[in-house]
């Protein structure tokens, strides 16, 4: 029931742009936030863990690794470092909010408009009350939202409302207003990142894995359907993304993992 409970509001995120957090998500960050209180060290206090926890456990003892990052690159016997995208490194409700108004002046520029005056996020959201088995087609294996699908569908609504467009194909014309929605999340990412994101993100491509030398392989493995590569602050930073939508189950299924290591492996 509580993954359930998570999964509508992740869905009310994604589409809706806000949602009021659960009771049980308020004490989910109440406890990190006392824990995080109680232990305010900074990253290179892990670094130091593991340096530090023995000569007969750790195989880096004997090259001597830095016990420090503060040289421009560090020693590491990790590989591949994999992120979760939405209400991670960013925060998912303003980007959300602000790739919905801009669809809507896009729409609102041709004069579409839906007869109830619903907007895309509405209509996506009474499809997927109303057809939850069309756009989670498998449920039984821990299917993922079909989020472009059900966006694109919402998009089709209004087009044959106004009974556009005449000139063009529905599906062209549905893919541009898409591109427009996916450009502007993309675009409001960089202003509501996550706190010490890019600093982070620098100091692990600075890593390099024991004993290769080479950079970390750094990937994103999301439920939702953006892609850090196409945002110019990300693009040299991730070397693969696994959209759950791609798959065809959602996280913690291992298929999603299994892209991953295969995306790894090319």
């Amino acid at each position: 029931r509580s993954v359930g409970r998570r999964r509508c509001h992740l869905f009310s995120t994604l589409v809706m742009g806000s949602s009021q957090p659960t009771p049980e998500e308020e004490d989910q960050k109440k406890n990190a936030r006392d824990n995080w209180s109680k232990d305010t060290e900074d990253i290179a206090k892990w670094e130091r863990m593991y340096y530090n926890r023995g000569a007969s456990n750790n195989p880096l003892n004997n090259d001597s690794p830095p016990s420090s990052p503060a040289s421009s690159s560090s020693i590491s016997q990790i590989k591949v470092i994999t992120f979760d995208l939405d209400n991670t490194l960013w925060k998912t409700s303003p980007v959300i909010s602000f790739a919905n108004d801009a669809l809507a002046s896009h729409l609102a520029s041709q004069n579409l408009t839906h007869p109830d005056g619903l907007r895309v996020e509405q209509i996506m959201n009474d499809l997927f009350r109303t057809n939850r088995d069309t756009y989670t087609p498998s449920t039984s294996t821990g299917g993922p939202v079909q989020l472009t699908r059900l966006r694109k569908d919402a998009l089709r609504i209004i087009y044959t409302h106004n009974n556009r467009p005449p000139t063009t194909s529905l599906t062209r014309a549905v893919d541009e207003s898409f591109t427009v929605w996916t450009r502007a999340r993309h675009e409001a990412i960089p202003r509501h990142l996550a706190t010490n994101v890019t600093s982070t993100l620098d100091r692990i491509r600075a890593l390099r894995s024991w004993p290769e030398g080479a950079a970390v392989i750094v990937g994103a493995v999301t439920d939702g359907n953006s892609d850090p590569r196409v945002v110019d602050l990300f693009a040299q930073v991730f070397d693969f993304v696994v959209n759950a939508e791609g798959v065809g189950v959602a996280k913690p299924h291992r298929r999603v993992y299994w892209r991953a290591w295969e995306e790894v492996q090319r």
